[in-house]
């Protein structure tokens, strides 16, 4: 039995055609690679460009920022110089100030007050404690007193026009009352020289309860509210009394006054809560017991010779 024999299967080669068109399309994805990794390199560099720009803008503002903190700094350093050495003279001042004025150490409070201090001249108190204390507030014709006025704070440019506001209010009211009033003439032949007169004011709410709104709004319009309402809460019985208010306003308020033979003088006055005289009273005292507006209804008596001349007893 014989073998047959073998046959060898050769693969056609390609032909130059297939050879070059695979040729063509490695190159060509060869190439597509390469453009695809230098485009992405070429971005890579321009990121890479961008950021070194933005550190070096960075870095140029870090260094402004510094070069400005350090110029700060500096200037802080230089105005600490310039406080400490006006805090010193300052302090200098002060103790020649003191030295010179020795009050002068005293016009700041004590750290904890109200506190007695032998050696000032000042006492610090709240403000409420004002409505409390008797001090002469205002003078009989309603102007501020100059006491007051220095617990209030008012300078003498503040206190001129106030008082003249206040005054011309209660020369008003005065003028008012003293349009109503009535004269009663005492015996005309005492036996020993005494002549007496008296004068009668009726009753007016109305009017001076318009008064004292008027009164209290001066005071209110040139102290603020905060002082006003200290100063009418401290004076309310004055002010009562000087517009004829409170329990005496539906009374007939009366004042009688004798001339004596030696010159002296005898206040009785009704003021619709009592009746109060005092006696041995000199002209230049009238006016602690008669109000200012009524003082020229009783001329014929305080024009006398001899009240003139009389002494005070109490000097």
């Amino acid at each position: 039995m014989t073998n047959a024999p073998s046959r060898s299967l050769a693969m056609p080669s390609p032909s130059p055609f297939i050879r070059l068109t695979l040729a063509a399309l490695i190159l060509a994805a060869g190439l597509g690679f390469w453009v695809s990794r230098q485009a992405a390199t070429n971005r890579a560099c321009h990121a890479l460009a961008g950021a070194l720009a933005e550190r070096a803008a960075l870095e140029a503002r870090l260094a402004a920022a510094q070069r400005a903190i350090e110029s700060a700094r500096g200037e802080l350093t230089e105005q600490r110089s310039r406080r400490d050495a006006q805090m010193a003279a300052a302090s200098r001042l002060r103790t020649e100030l003191a030295g010179a004025a020795p009050e002068g150490q005293w016009e700041e409070p004590p750290p904890d007050w109200p506190r007695w201090e032998s050696a000032s001249p000042y006492v610090w108190l709240r403000k409420d404690l004002l409505t409390k204390l008797g001090l002469a507030r205002f003078n009989n014709d309603g102007g501020l007193s100059e006491e007051a006025a220095k617990v209030l704070d008012l300078n003498s440019n503040q206190l001129g026009p106030l008082n003249a506001s206040l005054q011309e209010i209660v020369a008003a009211f005065g003028a008012n009352r003293l349009a109503c009033i009535e004269k009663e003439n005492g015996p005309k032949d005492s036996p020993n020289g005494d002549r007496t007169l008296t004068i009668k004011v009726p009753p007016l709410p109305q009017d001076g309860a318009g008064f004292t709104e008027q009164f209290e709004t001066a005071l209110r319009n040139d102290l603020g509210a905060e002082r006003a309402e200290l100063l009418i809460k401290a004076n309310l019985n004055w002010i009562e009394s000087q517009f004829n208010q409170g329990d005496a306003s539906t009374s007939t308020c009366s004042y009688s006054l004798t001339l004596h033979a030696n010159g002296l003088f005898t206040v009785n006055s009704a003021d619709g809560r009592g009746t109060s005289s005092s006696s041995g009273v000199s002209q230049s005292s009238l006016q602690r017991s008669i109000p200012s507006y009524l003082m020229p209804s009783f001329g014929d008596l305080l024009q006398s010779p001899t009240s003139a001349t009389s002494p005070d007893p109490a000097q």
